[in-house]
């Protein structure tokens, strides 16, 4: 478990802070300053870490022992719950946007100190919140977490918009799993583009530090289901999935979430969402190759701002005796058939995202975006 409690008591401040770097986003949070509290709560929930803080200080005077001190405990958790670091991905970069304000976040775990913090007009106040201490508590967030920091502020009006893209600047991967089938360059490049860390991965470790994971695949359900067993991931990915950590099957990645699959015999999947996988019983061409629009039955956060429903498939089977509940989006190719599904924090796309276009980068762009 890589947890941490921190306790320091000054003239000036006592805190307490507990973290959980392999958490949910969960917080608690009472600094005394309200818009402090604001952005450490979205800290916490777009990192992912479970994060409980206290503090009693000198408020009457300002803020600033308070944030500092905090700064300096959090960087110290940071680093005890790191430990000696092994299975991690040293690199993250992160561009957000906060409606008119974009700032990118740009982390090294190099175990050297350093803040580069690049944001004009960082002055004044937002309630009670001298807005000149985001810096000084990121400085103190790297200087005793040993990470290099790099934060810029490209542009924007709206200060409370402006620190809070900074604060979502998330340290979260995105593992794109490697075993051994897959388009998983496309994938990765995809996010890529976007703005997101994401990595192709085939280890424990790096699944269980990562923020999201994702799971491609083109070929025989077989010889998947095969090659995922040989990997040793299967539990990994079932443990981590319990926990809540956002998940998205692709194409053969989709089928694979189901019961079973009826491709080339009977073969059992890895049972997360209620369904069985079927070949497409029709006269028309098979496999389904092309764009095709999808019929929205429930939207849920992955297909948030999606207007254009028009999708690429390549397959020749398709999910069967789902949920009705669990069924995202289904798709006409001679009969209608599921086309995406949803439970919780499970999502499969019998489409291909990556290549269906601005349409494809949003849903993509949704999901990096999400925690439960």
């Amino acid at each position: 478990m890589r947890t941490s409690n921190i306790q320091r008591n000054t003239k000036e401040t006592q805190i307490s802070l507990a973290l959980d770097l392999d958490g949910k986003g969960e917080y608690s949070v009472d600094t005394g300053i309200g818009f402090f509290d604001h952005m450490l709560e979205l800290f916490a929930c777009h990192s992912g870490f479970d994060f409980a803080v206290k503090c009693h200080g000198d408020v009457r005077v300002d803020g600033h022992h308070s944030i500092e001190d905090i700064g300096i405990v959090l960087g110290k958790a940071i680093a005890q719950a790191l430990g000696d670091k092994v299975g991690i991905k040293r690199y993250s970069h992160v561009v957000l946007p906060m409606d008119e304000s974009l700032a990118s976040v740009t982390l090294d775990v190099s175990g050297r100190p350093f803040l580069v913090f690049n944001a004009d007009g960082m002055t004044g106040k937002v309630g009670d919140f001298d807005i000149e201490l985001v810096e000084e508590f990121f400085r103190a967030i790297a200087n005793y977490g040993g990470l290099t920091i790099h934060i810029n502020l490209h542009y924007g009006s709206n200060s409370h918009h402006k620190i809070e893209a900074i604060f979502k600047g998330r340290v979260g991967m995105i593992a794109i799993v490697d075993y051994g089938m897959g388009n998983l360059r496309s994938v990765q490049k995809a996010f890529e583009y976007l703005g997101y860390d994401a990595a192709i991965v085939s280890n424990a470790e790096e699944l269980r530090s990562a923020s999201h994971i994702v799971l491609p695949g083109v070929g025989a359900f077989k010889d998947a289901m095969q090659s995922l067993n040989d990997s040793g991931l299967v539990g990994v990915i079932k443990d981590e999935v319990s926990k809540g950590k956002p998940f998205l099957g692709i194409c053969l990645g989709m089928q694979m979430l189901f019961d079973k699959s009826f491709e080339d015999g009977e073969h059992i999947g890895l049972g997360l969402i209620k369904g069985e996988v079927v070949r497409f019983n029709t006269s028309l061409k098979v496999p389904h190759i092309g764009w095709n629009e999808v019929d929205i039955k429930k939207r849920t956060a992955l297909f948030d701002g999606v207007s254009d429903k028009n999708f690429y498939f390549v397959h020749s089977f398709h999910a069967a005796g789902c949920d009705a509940d669990e069924v995202e989006t289904t798709c006409i190719y001679d009969y209608e058939f599921v086309s995406s599904v949803n439970k919780g924090n499970i999502w499969g796309v019998q489409f291909h995202p990556e290549k269906s276009g601005d349409t494809g980068l949003k849903l993509l762009a949704n999901f990096a975006n999400f925690r439960k």
